[in-house]
């Protein structure tokens, strides 16, 4: 490769002649280029000295030079170049200076240098094609301040599109984000290019000014259509703005685009959002083209599992949380998923199999109410209660505990019990807004406490104004304190919640009787309609 370097540099190297009584070394110059045409590099050396010795010429110089790099030859290399370079005749020359200020960056790497003969250079000659080698040095040795400095000089004479976008990318770096911004905007006035506008978008992303960061991308896709990096920037900060929609839409333009690499996070994003949209069916679309492209990756198994259930399909749960056990052992959630979609199916004792399989210390208060509710599902109370019991002795303060066993004693109208539970649950948490609503209703079916139970519903509606369950409890306990118009407002709004609750209409016929409101459930329905 050293001789067809040579031979092509020797070969654009500007002959630019000798005196006339020189002109016998015409020939021998000749005769140097034809040897190291011919590859005898070595033949040429001896005729290239004779040459440099009796002519000055920067031809000469720069093929002498570069048969001495060719030859590893480098201390005669930097002696002739000094000393060139410190003859009057050569002492300015542009040709020669930016040849070994080249040389020395990247044949020596001696960045440095080759600088300082640059910074000598545009003092004797401040060409823009010299500032630009300047600039590039500058860059390489990532020295941006100097890089600017030399931008500087070449945005006097020539004030382009491009010059204004290279002096903000060296601003950027040097993060004066001021400066850069006011470069790439400088760049954009004077030509419409996508790169600024990526630039200028990327200040923005920092500065945390999201919707002007979005402007500017969806002009660089407007600008360059379908280029990946504006394109994912803006699914990326469409989805942290909580405008899934627009999200989801550059997600899918790039999903086709992106390396196999990063294939799965893509996927992995459309169908997080699908989900959380409750487009289950596309989100099973991208979660199953997630799991083709990334068999081991758990996320994909759980989620299709998830879905499947959202979908009432709990056979195929089972085949996607199985999977997941599978392939990770440990999965705990997973084995509890897996657990509750047998019990779905009745396969109660596989349902056990899959529960009893995690490991001791990792069975929390979700073990002990999946396993209770297995043995509530198999009418096996005694074990129900049992296994509730012994959650409980493990975890004294858990609150889904001390209601699911406050429910079990309700269920066996057991109510003193069901009082208990549900008051050591509020000593623990006195917000909480199901025992709070449970207790309260208990009350009103009781016909006692009747003022303790409003003030609990009515606290539980704070927390949950909306929930129909606790807007009926709230009317029946109006209707046991005989207040019956407040309980027939309330009532109202729990039916057109949940007109298919059938508690909630008999509850509503008790309070018509009592208004001696002579009305069907199908009026009250259409009132206010």
């Amino acid at each position: 490769m050293r001789k067809i370097l040579i031979g092509i540099c020797l070969l654009i190297i500007p002959f630019l002649g000798f005196a006339e009584e020189d002109v016998s070394y015409v020939k021998e110059f000749l005769k140097a280029n034809m040897l190291i045409n011919d590859g005898n590099i070595k033949d040429a050396l001896p005729i290239l000295e004779k040459i440099n010795k009796n002519v000055d010429d920067e031809a000469v110089v720069i093929k002498l030079a570069e048969v001495y790099i060719s030859l590893g030859k480098k201390d005669e290399f930097h002696k002739l170049m000094d000393k060139s370079l410190k003859k009057e005749m050569f002492n300015k020359s542009s040709t020669l200076r930016r040849f070994y200020a080249n040389t020395l960056a990247t044949l020596f790497n001696k960045t440095d240098e080759a600088i300082k003969q640059m910074k000598k250079l545009v003092e004797i000659d401040p060409s823009t094609e010299n500032f630009l080698l300047l600039t590039k040095l500058c860059e390489s040795k990532k020295d941006f301040s100097c890089a600017i400095s030399a931008m500087d000089k070449i945005i006097e004479k020539e004030p382009t599109a491009e010059n204004y976008y290279k002096r903000g990318l060296y601003y950027y770096n040097l993060e004066l984000k001021p400066n850069a911004l006011r470069d790439f905007e400088a760049s954009l006035k004077l030509e419409k290019n996508f790169m600024p506008m990526l630039m200028i978008s990327e200040i923005y992303i920092q500065d945390n000014k999201t919707d002007l960061a979005i402007k500017y991308l969806e002009d660089a896709v407007k600008e360059r259509a379908g280029l990946v990096i504006p394109e994912y920037r803006l699914a990326e900060l469409y989805r942290i703005k909580g405008n899934f929609q627009k999200s989801v839409k550059y997600f899918e333009m790039i999903a086709e685009k992106v390396s196999d690499r990063e294939k799965p996070y893509v996927y992995k994003q459309i169908a997080g959002i699908y989900f959380e949209l409750k487009d289950y069916d596309s989100a099973f679309v991208w979660f199953s083209r997630l799991n083709d492209v990334d068999k081991n990756d758990p996320l994909s198994y759980y989620y299709l599992g998830v879905i499947s259930e959202i979908k009432k399909d709990f056979q195929g749960a089972v085949k996607y949380y199985k999977e997941l056990t599978l392939m990770d052992p440990r999965h705990t959630f997973g084995k509890k998923r897996l657990a509750y979609a047998y019990i779905k199916i009745k396969d109660y004792s596989k349902a056990l199999t899959a529960l009893e399989s995690i490991d001791k210390d990792e069975r929390d208060v979700d073990y002990f109410r999946i396993k209770a509710l297995i043995y509530a599902e198999k009418k096996d109370t005694q074990n129900q209660l049992a296994t509730l019991l012994d959650g409980l002795s493990k975890n004294p303060n858990s609150e889904d505990l001390l209601f699911d066993i406050a429910d079990y004693y309700e269920k066996v109208k057991q109510y003193d019990k069901v009082e208990y539970y549900l008051k050591k649950l509020l000593s623990i948490n006195p917000n909480n807004a199901s025992a709070l609503n449970y207790l309260g209703y208990l009350y009103a079916e009781q016909n006692k406490n009747l003022d303790e139970a409003y003030v609990m519903i009515e606290k539980a509606l704070k927390f949950e104004p909306e929930n129909s369950a606790y807007l009926d409890s709230m009317a029946w306990v109006l209707y046991r304190l005989k207040r019956y118009q407040e309980a027939f407002e309330y009532q109202k709004k729990a039916l057109k919640k949940s007109p298919e609750e059938k508690e909630m209409v008999e509850h509503m016929k008790e309070i018509l009787k009592a208004l001696g409101i002579n009305k069907s459930i199908e009026d009250i329905l259409k009132e206010d309609k």
